[in-house]
């Protein structure tokens, strides 16, 4: 980061914000052109990393390939800027300014100190992952946005639906494909109603249908249509400062709703919100106060209470990195079959989340409460709605 030319090179690639963030994927640029003054050895961005501590006399590393061959360790490498405050990355003067560059891919971040390296004097230091730097910081982490697989890939359900569901990559070469999340799960969530196995199967048994079960004037039983999900706001202050970590850029909220199926076992939905930490909060000279999100609202799926019967339960992160672990979770809907209300085994599931991610509370919606208007619910650490479309 010493050099003015890697300087400008790196801002002219956040600024594209290729996945909303500002941010470029290694794999993505590591071959794009660059020049550096009095150092004609370098002629591709990649090469960079071939250099320890960017000496200009120094040989290269023993493998030209050292950047592949990271790579293929951490192919979601990429470089961000935060935006720390509105117009920070487009007002930096790269040509002036060096910024530090804090190392998240050197630890496991839950709410404590991230590595720092000081490019003028070499020297690494710590500054706090919850309380955001007042200059621009340059962050080397990996990306939470884009789906890395070897192949193509096939989804949670392990079956590749492209009648259903297409999914298209944004970049591939070889076997190395990328995937925007929101495709993803879009593509998860299609297969997941469409493979038969979902739940919402496209043409249920018309002798299923029942409306007596299990209210017969709720809204569900009323109007059979789909329901919707909109994340809203965080419950105080305290839980927004929890879930908030400058170096994100931007909250991701998700959502897991799982459901019983028509064979009887769990199905999974995932939801996502994004939005810059500053949409989730407006502040005076004298106190903060929690604003709306306004996520907009997203398809779930028409219940069936003769299928799903009288339970969805939602899960709810504030997604981070780190591995994956798992949580798992029961619940007991009831149903009723041909007019008699049956007590079923209990449903058990499992969702996967990264271990530094914030979990945000869960909530069990009833087939029985109001859409309209919404129904708000309370996890603890977030509202959130659920409503029903109108037909």
């Amino acid at each position: 980061m010493k050099l003015p030319e890697v300087r400008t090179f790196v801002k002219s690639k956040v600024m594209l914000q290729f996945d909303g963030d500002f941010d470029f994927l290694l794999a993505f640029e590591k071959d794009s052109k660059i020049t550096i003054s009095g150092r004609p050895e370098i002629s591709v961005f990649g090469e960079l990393f071939s250099f320890p501590n960017g000496g200009s006399n120094q040989n290269k590393s023993v493998s030209n390939d050292f950047i592949d061959a990271l790579l293929d360790e951490e192919p979601l490498l990429q470089i961000h800027i935060p935006e720390l405050w509105e117009g920070s990355t487009a007002d930096w003067d790269e040509l002036q300014f060096i910024p530090k560059v804090a190392c998240l891919n050197l630890v496991d971040i839950d709410k404590g100190n991230v590595p720092t390296l000081d490019p003028i004097s070499q020297d690494w230091t710590e500054i706090s992952g919850t309380v955001a730097p007042d200059e621009v910081t340059i962050v080397l982490s990996k990306n939470e946005r884009i789906i890395h697989s070897v192949g193509p890939y096939i989804g949670s359900s392990g079956s590749l639906n492209k009648m259903f569901c297409p999914l298209e990559p944004i970049s591939s070469e070889d076997d190395e494909f990328y995937y925007d999340f929101g495709d993803v799960e879009d593509f998860d969530n299609c297969n997941a109603i469409n493979n038969g196995n979902g739940g919402n199967p496209p043409s249920p048994p018309i002798t299923f249908r029942s409306t007596e079960f299990p209210c017969e004037d709720s809204d569900r039983a009323q109007n059979e249509t789909m329901d919707q999900v909109s994340f809203r706001r965080f419950v105080d202050m305290d839980r927004w400062r929890d879930a908030n970590e400058w170096f994100d850029g931007e909250h991701e909220i998700r959502v897991h709703i799982t459901f019983r199926n028509a064979g009887g076992g769990p199905t999974t939905l995932r939801k996502s919100w994004f939005g810059r930490s500053d949409d989730l909060r407006t502040c005076t000279w004298f106190h903060c106060d929690i604003d709306h999100f306004n996520g907009e609202f997203k398809d779930v799926i028409t219940w069936l209470p003769e299928i799903q019967g009288s339970l969805m339960n939602y899960t709810w992160e504030e997604v981070d990195g780190g591995p994956e672990i798992t949580l798992g979770f029961k619940f007991k809907p009831t149903i009723k079959v041909f007019g008699v209300e049956v007590s079923i085994q209990e449903v058990s599931a499992s969702i996967k989340i990264k271990n530094n991610s914030d979990r945000l509370g869960e909530n069990l919606v009833e087939y029985c409460h109001r859409t309209i208007p919404p129904t708000e619910y309370n996890s603890d650490w977030v509202f959130f709605q659920v409503r029903q479309t109108l037909n």
